[in-house]
């Protein structure tokens, strides 16, 4: 292994063990061990897997500017999964379910692979739209209601993954 990889391997691991410490909320013994444990199989199946174009040369999250994006991307993306279940839930429990599905098609304007991906789930993981396609320039979205195009392309999760691509 070279020395990037294993750098970048050592940080997902404090990364993943920070993050199940704090789900877990306990710091017993055979706690630690089973994170260390799980931590371990998942960053060697990462390490082993993951395409080299995303492990390496990704400008995605690094530095504090990455870090402050990383924090205000969990943060835009968490307050809208919560407003977009509600919303969903307000059509689906309303007599008469008024919806307008379809599908959208429209030039992302990222460049990196990590962003495109990052951006194309994080529309998955929204409810109410869902990706059907992405490509090198274009994505292709299925919408629950129509009227949500113009919420979509000026969504601000999506400016805080250009700006994490662009190191800003």
């Amino acid at each position: 292994m070279n020395r990037t990889k294993n750098r970048l391997l050592i940080k997902w691991s404090m990364v993943l063990f920070a993050f199940w410490m704090g789900v877990s909320g306990k710091l017993l013994t055979h706690e630690v061990i089973l994170a260390a444990l799980v931590i371990t199989c998942v960053v060697a199946v990462l390490g082993r897997t993951m395409p080299m174009n995303i492990r390496e040369g990704s400008k995605t999250v690094n530095g504090a500017a990455g870090i402050k994006n990383a924090m205000l991307y969990v943060f835009y993306m968490v307050s809208d999964i919560v407003s977009a279940n509600l919303h969903v839930a307000r059509i689906v429990l309303s007599p008469g379910m008024r919806i307008n599905p379809g599908m959208v098609k429209y030039e992302h304007g990222l460049k990196e692979r990590f962003a495109g991906f990052l951006y194309a789930n994080s529309i998955t993981l929204t409810p109410g739209t869902l990706t059907v396609l992405m490509d090198k320039d274009d994505i292709t979205v299925h919408l629950l209601e129509l009227e949500q195009e113009s919420g979509l392309r000026d969504w601000k999760v999506a400016g805080v993954i250009r700006r994490m691509e662009d190191g800003e």
